[in-house]
């Protein structure tokens, strides 16, 4: 199934999809809305639903509420003034109270989210990326974050290169494996499959793909922002999720 945005004469939606859908593609003139194959899922304001429904029939709908594009890289920065007096403070507690492992992986948290906004915010890059390094830095970045989570996560190994921008795609990879170690209670196998996909397999029963409709946590939706301008395809299937590099 296709996703388009209908944001005819909606200068809101037009900003809102560039800044938070990238790959997706928005539709700018009737003739564009009629040329999209059957079975496209639109996302629109409330006030064209009426409209598109009657034209397209058969298509699905998603309703959205653009907001204006979040400053990212300045959230960042002022994060991370805190970020510095908190660990300053850590570093001058007992090392033996129990407590301050906690806290440091706490942190740790709070600068991988600055790193991801300042991601966000960046024009995605594209250079070539050994994989099975990739993986493993994801997994291992992972692994400082939430200790328990990454012992689910199993690393299948591979010599595969792909070009994309690689702070994107370890920065969504570890949002991606927060998600679904903490909804799943299977184990969690990171692989590359034989036509150069990245696959997240035994993770979860929901449709992870950027397509779908419903809820989103907050560790799957930044997955998504920070994924999506650097895909080709992301489908999910099978229990099973299948990431490509944008080829262009």
């Amino acid at each position: 199934m296709s996703l388009a945005v209908y944001a005819i004469g909606r200068a809101a939606m037009h900003e809102w999809a560039a800044s938070a859908l990238g790959a997706c593609p928005v539709v700018v003139d009737d003739p564009g809305l009629e040329a999209q194959p059957a079975g496209t899922h639109w996302l629109c304001v409330a006030d064209d639903l009426e409209t598109l429904r009657a034209r397209r029939p058969d298509d699905d709908y998603t309703v959205v509420e653009p907001t204006p594009a979040v400053a990212w890289s300045s959230l960042a920065h002022d994060v991370r003034g805190p970020i510095g007096v908190v660990r300053g403070a850590l570093a001058e507690l007992a090392s033996e109270d129990p407590m301050i492992p906690l806290a440091q992986r706490a942190v740790g948290r709070l600068v991988h989210l600055t790193e991801c906004w300042d991601a966000l915010e960046a024009a995605p890059e594209r250079s070539e990326v050994d994989v099975a390094e990739l993986l493993a830095e994801a997994h291992e970045e992972l692994a400082s974050l939430e200790p328990r989570r990454a012992t689910k996560v199993v690393l299948e190994p591979s010599s595969t290169t792909l070009v994309a921008d690689p702070t994107r795609l370890r920065l969504g990879l570890v949002r991606l494996l927060a998600h679904v170690t903490r909804v799943s209670r299977e184990t969690i196998t990171l692989s590359v499959d034989t036509d150069g996909a990245i696959v997240v397999a035994g993770a979860v029963g929901e449709d992870l793909s950027p397509e779908a409709a419903g809820g989103r946590s907050s560790r799957l939706s930044l997955a998504i922002a920070l994924l999506a301008p650097i895909t080709e395809r992301w489908v999910s299937e099978e229990g099973a999720l299948r990431w490509y590099a944008r080829s262009s």
